[in-house]
């Protein structure tokens, strides 16, 4: 008969007022009749509207949630590709001259290249197994020993090939990029003067 919001305790009333109905108290049901509907009316207006604002908040929520997850995305892609040529700028840090780690972290610091101990050492430990850096240990005025890293024939000829493959990699990747910007931009301009 009427269509109201499901709430128990609103069927419920309802079902006084039939009851009082059913009972022929019609006539002094009709006050209380009126007065609980305005009064389903107004809590489901107010319901309505605080649905719509959880409703919007959560909308807006998602999509800052959606922008944040985007942010992070682009950061964690961004994190792999610099792990991704770690590698050849350690190599590329040692090939001019012999270094300690601390000397390595200061070059890839001043390349913009924020790497931590803990990541290089792995990394120098691999290069040395794989016989394109070799080190020396040197007595230290301050400290323990240190040992210094300086690259290999191997190692030349390996950050060499990786020197090839990354212009490659470059010019690809621009290209490709600088397809996709001039592509944007004539979509754009066509929409502007359409």
């Amino acid at each position: 008969m009427f269509l109201l919001s499901q709430n128990s305790s609103q069927f419920s009333l309802l079902e006084q007022i039939f009851i009082k109905i059913k009972t022929k108290i019609f006539f002094e049901s009709i006050p209380l009749f009126i007065k609980l509907l305005f009064y389903f009316i107004k809590i489901d207006i107010a319901f309505f509207s605080t649905m719509y604002c959880i409703v919007l908040f959560n909308v807006l929520c998602l999509q800052r949630d959606s922008n944040t997850h985007q942010m992070e995305k682009a950061d964690s892609t961004i994190a792999q590709m610099r792990k991704g040529v770690l590698e050849m700028c350690v190599v590329a840090a040692i090939s001019s001259r012999e270094a300690y780690a601390s000397d390595i972290l200061e070059r890839l610091k001043q390349a913009h290249l924020i790497v931590v101990e803990g990541t290089l050492y792995p990394i120098l430990t691999r290069l040395k197994n794989e016989g394109f850096l070799s080190y020396r240990w040197e007595e230290s005025n301050s400290g323990p020993p240190r040992k210094y890293y300086s690259i290999t024939p191997e190692g030349r000829a390996f950050l060499s090939e990786l020197r090839s493959g990354w212009d490659e990699l470059v010019n690809a990747v621009s290209a490709l990029v600088a397809d996709n910007n001039q592509t944007e931009s004539t979509e754009t301009s066509n929409t502007i003067y359409q």
